[in-house]
């Protein structure tokens, strides 16, 4: 018959015990996989930099934002007026210059402008109606054509690409651990963006300067858009997140190259830009 001991027996010193605390291993095992994550991504951002530059064009998928269908005669007119102030800047560079495509959005009221794979520029109408100078407007066209003259689209196709393959060898997902990979990889990724803004803002002001002489007008977007900012909402961690410059920051940088000239007026037709 087999005797049951009366109390637990004491385990020897030697068996099984560890003097680290779990949360501690936990900690130290967190600390490794984002670093391991940070690293990775800066070397996808690099990698992505140096190779982006080197695809051709006619790789690049097109990505055009919009609707499809005809725009009326007014709309088309604004579009053909970007597109010829975009081409005569892009020509300003004394070299060959990279074709682009722009098209007008007159259903968005929401100032903004982007640049998007295969050579594509998108302006909206809320954009043409927080400007008053073609200065200001030829500012943000340029902007947008610095980034494809760059060839940053291709680059952030890339990262994006990159970055999804890694997470999913990780076994990561959306969730938990996921989530907290996936921001730190963000966070890494946004960084390289802002670079490519800041390198593209003074590109822009390159392009003004050539095909104007001067470049007043270049600050006159970010300022009515600053007007508008919940500068509550701009710093601290939400920052580290945000692809473009704090607006505040990207107007000391443009009053650093202002040179003073007389603005040209936007046609006359063209503001405001939703009517017809």
């Amino acid at each position: 018959m087999t005797h049951l001991p009366g109390s637990n027996p004491r385990l020897p010193d030697d068996i099984n015990n560890s003097h680290t605390s779990p949360l501690a291993d936990f900690a130290f095992m967190a600390a490794g996989l984002l670093l391991l994550i940070v690293g990775l991504s800066l070397a996808i951002g690099w990698s992505a930099t140096w190779l982006g530059p080197h695809i051709p064009l006619t790789w690049e998928p097109q990505i055009v934002i919009g609707k499809t269908e005809e725009k009326s005669d007014h709309h088309q007119k604004i579009e053909h007026y970007l597109q010829n102030l975009t081409t005569s800047l892009a020509s300003e560079t004394g070299k060959s210059a990279i074709p682009v495509t722009l098209h007008y959005l007159p259903d968005v009221d929401l100032p903004n402008a982007f640049a998007t794979s295969g050579q594509n520029i998108h302006v909206t109408a809320g954009l043409l109606n927080k400007v008053s100078s073609e200065n200001a407007l030829a500012m943000i066209l340029a902007h947008e054509y610095a980034h494809i003259e760059y060839r940053h689209p291709a680059i952030l196709m890339l990262e994006q690409l990159a970055h999804t393959l890694f997470f999913a060898m990780l076994g990561l997902n959306e969730d938990g651990a996921g989530a907290i990979a996936g921001n730190t990889g963000l966070a890494t990724l946004m960084s390289f963006s802002r670079k490519m803004e800041h390198a593209s803002d003074i590109r822009a002001l390159e392009l003004l300067l050539l095909r104007y002489g001067h470049t007043q007008g270049a600050a006159e977007f970010f300022n009515a858009m600053m007007l508008e900012e919940d500068y509550e909402e701009t710093g601290g961690v939400l920052s580290l997140f945000a692809s473009h410059p704090d607006t505040n920051e990207r107007l000391q940088r443009i009053a650093g190259y202002t040179t003073d000239g007389e603005l040209t007026p936007l046609p006359d037709w063209l503001t405001p830009a939703t009517e017809e």
